[in-house]
């Protein structure tokens, strides 16, 4: 019964459809297929193929990048190389060799290619990355990132973003922070700044975001205001203290001083009288 459960918890983690095309996942929560497309992943959980209208694509994948980029893709005998830069993909080399340069906007969305001295082609995205056009010569699109020609999704390494409905189509493998809290909702695009955010790891805005925001939660907080009194506890106990018994130390009893005898007076009669004491 708990088993059962369980596969039921998994299957409401992952969208199952988006209204028109099934989603078929592995046990891995990764995306086997959508909208008459395959996908197959390596053992890091990066994509290393693409299965469409009956022939397959080939990725080499640089693994060295903070994030993986794809260097080259196959399809049958033609090859398309691709140049990246600090700011995404910056030209690619179809199959005839020639060189085609990336033009980008703020989100490094390609917005255009040229060969350098006309411009090849133009495109334009709806605020969650549908392209509107679909002359772009390439593979990459709305903030940079690989968007499949066929379904639109695009392709953000730990999950896809589904640009119709603008969500991703699985759970966030990383918790939301309280701090910001468009993170806890682990479906969303960009915590819906989809103006001035872009995603690129799948996991979160800014990718070294997360960590960062991970390793300071492990750290202890400092007090915003130093001078703010600490409250009293909420107790009025008080645990005794510990003390550590004082170590012994020999103390020396004082000599008493002898006390001279006491000196008999005679009386008048010249007998001793033991009432009369010398002062």
């Amino acid at each position: 019964m708990q088993k059962n459960n369980f596969y039921r918890l998994l299957i409401l983690l992952i969208l199952l459809s988006d209204g028109t095309n099934p989603h078929v996942w592995d046990r891995a929560n990764r995306l086997k297929s959508m909208g008459g497309v395959t996908y197959s992943y390596d053992g890091d959980g990066d994509r290393t193929w693409r299965g469409a209208n009956g022939q397959a694509t080939l990725y080499m994948l640089d693994k060295q990048a903070p994030l993986t980029v794809v260097l080259n893709e196959q399809n049958l005998s033609n090859y398309i190389r691709y140049v990246h830069g600090l700011t995404g993909l910056l030209a690619q080399q179809n199959p005839a060799g020639v060189f085609q340069w990336t033009l980008q906007d703020g989100l490094q969305s390609l917005r255009g290619m040229s060969d350098g001295n006309d411009m090849l082609s133009a495109q334009a995205y709806s605020p969650y990355g549908e392209p509107m056009y679909n002359d772009l010569p390439t593979e990459f699109g709305f903030t940079g990132e690989q968007t499949d020609p066929l379904n639109d999704l695009v392709y953000l390494r730990a999950r896809y973003m589904n640009p119709r409905l603008g969500i991703f189509g699985s759970l966030d493998p990383l918790e939301g922070q309280n701090q910001m809290v468009g993170s806890l909702n682990r479906y969303n695009w960009v915590r819906g700044n989809v103006a001035n955010l872009r995603d690129a790891s799948g996991m979160s805005p800014n990718w070294w975001e997360s960590a960062l925001s991970w390793i300071q939660g492990m750290q202890p907080q400092a007090n915003p205001n130093p001078q703010q009194i600490p409250l009293a506890p909420t107790s009025s106990y008080v645990p005794p203290v510990a003390t550590q018994p004082a170590p012994y130390q020999a103390q020396s009893t004082p000599t008493p001083t002898p006390t001279p005898p006491e000196e008999l007076v005679p009386t008048p009669e010249g007998t001793l009288d033991e009432t009369y004491l010398s002062e």
